[in-house]
């Protein structure tokens, strides 16, 4: 008899079924979820006293505002403040706009491995061509459309 067979002749002898493990479910759909719907009932509540054409506060109705906000995803959007990009080719980046190496150190603390990777992930996920000149010591948008930034 095989420990298999021991350990089933076991369980059916003692009635108990053996527990079967659950996967640990992540909080991060549920409070996504729950953003969604905090965002969707102010915005209910907005309309509401709009319809009614209710004067609210001027306080309350920034609180308001600030609820109603959609969120912004993408390239304009950073939970760290400006992103590099932006921070060392200014807020309207375009082809052929060049910065130093020495000022990409000095902005944004960044060497070249490190410049290394974000010019191969906004390329990969922004199509956004950025590339190092050595003759001139400086980094140069080669191509991409690239957005101004929005604050």
């Amino acid at each position: 008899m095989s420990l298999l067979d021991s350990v089933k002749a076991e369980t059916k002898a003692d009635g108990a079924t053996p527990v079967a493990e659950t996967k640990k479910k992540s909080n991060s759909d549920y409070q996504k979820k729950q953003r969604e719907h905090q965002y969707a009932a102010a915005c209910k509540i907005r309309d509401f006293l709009n319809s009614k054409k209710i004067e609210l506060p001027e306080d309350v109705k920034e609180e308001l505002a600030f609820l109603c906000k959609e969120k912004k995803s993408g390239a304009s959007s950073s939970a760290f403040g400006t992103p590099v990009i932006y921070r060392l080719f200014g807020n309207t980046p375009k082809k052929g706009d060049k910065v130093t190496a020495l000022k990409v150190f000095e902005v944004s603390g960044k060497g070249f491995a490190e410049m290394r990777q974000l010019m191969k992930k906004w390329k990969e996920k922004q199509g956004i061509t950025v590339e190092y000149d050595t003759k001139a010591q400086a980094y140069v948008i080669k191509d991409g459309n690239i957005p101004a930034f929005e604050a």
